[in-house]
C-alpha cells in the first residue's frame, strides 16, 4: 500500500506544475557508482567513453516505456479494468455523492482543489492501477531487464572490491518537493520494490471539465458501468499527465544508427528467416542486438506501411509543426532531402538521399557517413516524434563537421520550443558551446520581455537545460555523475575537456618556443663566430613579454616587418627595445578590448 503523507504544498499555482521534473537516482548501477539526475527539457550526458552514459539513458528509456512518460502520480497506462469496475460497482452511490460534493465545493467556486480532495474512489483506483500493484512492478522490472538483456536485477550491479547492492530510485518532484518516490533494490539474495506517495499536489485546470463529463455520465450511463469505468480511468490519467493528457512516447536513436540504416533491410530479412525456421544456427552463438536497437529498426521498417509511423496505432495525430523541424535539419545540415520509398515486394522501406539542386537520389550506402547518421533523426522527427515525447539521441556529433554540430544543437532547441523533451549523450565541446550560446540567446529574450519568444527561433532558457558530467572513477571506484552548472563567463565545459585543451595548448607553445630557442642559439653562434654585434629574435621578445612566440611573429607580420632570411627575424638592441614596448602596448590593448 502506498504511504500517503497529508502534507499540502502552499502557494503552488498551476503554472508551477510545468516546472516539475522526473528524478532518477542510482547507486552501484553498471559502471556508475552514484548518480542523482533531474531530467530537464534538454538533458545532456557528457564524459569519457565507457563511463555509463548509455547505461543510464537505457534505464530512462525502460522506465519511460512502462510509465507512459513521467507522471505526476504513478498511474499505469495499462489499468486493471476489472478491478476498477468492481470498485465502481461497489461504491457507485457514494462515488456519485462525493463527486457532486467535490464539484460543488471546489469547481463551482474559484478555489484550487488538491489531490487529497478527490473522492476516495479516484484515489483508490489510482493506487490500485499505479506501481503499487505487484503486476505493474513486475512489468517494470521485466522492462528494465529486457532492455539490458539480463535475467535478474543483480546482474546490473557494479562489482568492486566486494559485492554491492544495487539501487534504482525514481519519482516526480516540483518546487523542490518529491511528490512520489519508488525504489528498486537488488542483491544476490533478493530484489525489493518500494513505492510511496509523499505529498499532496494541486489538480490541473483540466480537472473541472472532466468532473462535469463524469457527472453527466453518472446520470445517463448508469446502465453501462464499463463506459463509466473507462471515463474514470481517462480522468485519472489526465490528472497524472496534465500536459500530455494521455502520456507520451519515447524514441531511442542509438550511436550505431548509421550502420543500422545502411543494413536494416538485411537485418530484418535475416530475422524473418530465423522466425520461419530457415536459420539453423546455434542460438548461443548468434549475436543479439540491444532492445533499443531492435525498437529503432522496427520503427524504421514501419515507415513502409504507414507514412505516419507506428504511433498512429495509439490514435496520435500527426504534428506538422514538429515534423517541419525535420526540414530544418535537411536545409541547415544535410543540404538535401531524406526520402523513404516503400518496397511492397519485400515489405522493407528503401531510404534515399536527394541532394539539393540535383535530380538524382542515392541510397544511404552510396551516401556520406554524415547522411547515414542524420537520416534517422530526420525520419523520426518527421514520422514519430510528437509534443511531450522524449527523444534520446546518442552522439549527434558523430561524423559531423563542427559547423554541422552547431546546427544540430540549434535544431534540437527548436524541438524543445515545441514541447519535445530531449536527452543527448555527447563528447563534443562544440555542441556544448552551442548550448551555451542558445542559453545566452534565451537570456536576451527574457531581457527583451519576450519570454514567450518566437517558436521559429533557436534559443534555450537556463532552467530548461541540465548538463551532467560522468566522471571516470579509479579501478576500485565507479563513475560519479555530477551536474555542470552554467557559467556566463566559462559556459558549459567539463573540467577534463578544459584541462585537455590547456594541455594541448601548452605543449604547442612549449614546442614553438623550443624551436625558436634553437634558432636563437644558432644565430648567436653565427654571430659569435663573425664577431658581429648581438642580434635579437622574436624568441627574445616572447621571453621578455611572457607571450607565445607565434603571437609575436603574427604581430610582426601585422606591422609589415618582413623576416631577413626566410622566416628568421633579427633585430639590434635598439629595434628590440622598441618592439618590446610596441608589442606590450598592443597586447595590453587587445586584452582590454576583448
Amino acid at each position: 500500500m502506498f504511504h500517503f503523507m497529508m502534507e499540502k504544498m502552499s502557494n503552488t499555482s498551476s503554472n508551477d506544475l510545468k516546472s516539475g521534473a522526473f528524478k532518477i537516482n542510482v547507486r552501484n548501477f553498471g559502471p556508475i557508482e552514484s548518480a542523482n539526475v533531474d531530467l530537464k527539457p534538454l538533458t545532456v550526458f557528457v564524459g569519457k567513453s565507457n563511463t555509463g552514459k548509455t547505461y543510464l539513458a537505457t534505464l530512462i528509456y525502460a522506465l519511460h516505456q512502462e510509465l507512459g512518460g513521467f507522471p505526476r502520480f504513478p498511474y499505469s497506462l495499462n489499468p486493471d479494468i476489472e478491478g476498477s469496475l468492481n470498485t465502481l460497482q461497489n461504491q457507485n452511490k457514494s462515488f456519485r455523492n462525493s463527486l457532486t460534493e467535490f464539484k460543488r465545493k471546489f469547481i463551482d467556486i474559484p478555489q484550487t482543489p488538491n489531490f487529497s480532495d478527490l473522492p476516495p474512489t479516484f484515489k483508490d483506483m489510482l493506487f490500485l492501477n499505479g506501481i503499487q500493484r505487484k503486476s505493474t512492478q513486475k512489468k517494470l522490472l521485466d522492462s528494465i531487464l529486457l532492455n539490458f538483456g539480463e535475467k535478474n536485477i543483480y546482474s546490473l550491479a557494479r562489482n568492486g572490491r566486494k559485492l554491492k547492492t544495487l539501487s534504482i530510485e525514481f519519482g516526480y518532484s516540483t518546487q523542490g518537493y518529491d511528490i512520489w518516490h519508488a525504489m528498486i533494490k537488488g542483491n544476490k539474495s533478493k530484489t525489493s520494490f518500494q513505492a510511496s506517495l509523499l505529498r499532496d499536489i494541486p489538480l490541473p485546470n483540466i480537472a473541472s471539465e472532466r468532473i462535469d463529463k463524469l457527472l453527466e455520465q453518472l446520470n445517463y450511463n448508469m446502465h453501462s458501468p464499463i463506459i463509466l469505468c473507462k471515463s474514470v480511468q481517462t480522468t485519472i490519467a489526465i490528472l497524472s499527465y496534465p500536459r500530455s493528457r494521455i502520456g507520451s512516447h519515447v524514441h531511442y536513436l542509438p550511436a550505431v544508427r548509421g550502420g543500422i540504416m545502411q543494413s536494416h533491410r538485411f537485418v530484418a530479412s535475416a530475422g524473418l528467416d530465423r522466425l520461419m525456421g530457415n536459420g539453423l544456427e546455434d542460438s548461443r552463438i548468434v549475436p543479439r542486438l540491444p532492445k533499443t536497437s531492435v525498437d529503432f529498426i522496427k520503427k524504421i521498417l514501419s515507415i513502409s506501411t504507414n507514412k505516419l509511423g507506428v504511433e498512429q496505432n495509439h490514435n496520435r495525430k500527426s504534428n506538422s509543426s514538429i515534423s517541419s523541424i525535420a526540414e530544418k535539419f535537411e536545409e541547415l545540415v544535410l543540404n538535401g532531402r531524406i526520402e523513404s520509398v516503400a518496397n511492397f515486394s519485400g515489405g522493407y522501406p528503401e531510404i534515399y538521399f536527394k541532394p539539393a539542386k540535383i535530380d538524382n537520389k542515392f541510397t544511404l550506402n552510396r551516401s556520406s557517413s554524415m547522411v547515414s547518421e542524420l537520416a534517422p533523426i530526420v525520419l523520426f522527427i518527421r514520422n514519430f516524434v510528437h509534443q511531450f515525447d522524449l527523444l534520446i539521441l546518442e552522439e549527434p556529433e558523430a561524423h559531423l563537421h563542427p559547423g554541422a554540430q552547431v546546427k544540430i544543437a540549434q535544431c534540437l532547441a527548436l524541438l524543445i520550443r515545441k514541447g519535445v523533451n530531449v536527452i543527448v549523450t555527447t563528447h563534443s565541446d562544440w555542441f556544448l558551446k552551442c548550448v551555451q550560446k542558445l542559453i545566452i540567446q534565451g537570456k536576451v529574450k527574457q531581457l527583451q520581455f519576450d519570454s514567450n519568444g518566437d517558436e521559429a527561433d533557436s534559443y534555450l532558457y537556463e532552467s530548461e537545460v541540465g548538463v551532467w558530467n560522468f566522471i571516470e572513477g579509479t579501478s576500485n571506484r565507479g563513475t560519479k555523475v555530477k551536474q555542470i552548472e552554467f557559467q556566463e563567463d566559462t559556459g558549459i565545459e567539463p573540467e577534463e575537456m578544459e584541462e585537455l585543451a590547456l594541455s594541448l595548448h601548452n605543449d604547442v607553445v612549449l614546442g614553438r618556443n623550443l624551436v625558436a630557442s634553437k634558432e636563437e642559439s644558432t644565430s648567436k653562434l653565427h654571430d659569435a663566430n663573425s664577431n658581429s654585434e648581438r642580434k635579437f629574435t622574436p624568441r627574445d621578445i616572447a621571453t621578455q613579454l611572457s607571450i607565445d612566440v607565434e603571437l609575436i611573429r603574427r604581430k610582426l607580420r601585422q606591422f609589415g616587418i618582413k623576416p631577413v632570411k626566410g622566416r628568421r627575424y633579427f633585430f639590434d638592441k635598439r629595434e628590440f627595445e622598441s618592439l618590446c614596448q610596441r608589442m606590450s602596448d598592443e597586447f595590453e590593448f587587445d586584452t582590454v578590448t576583448r
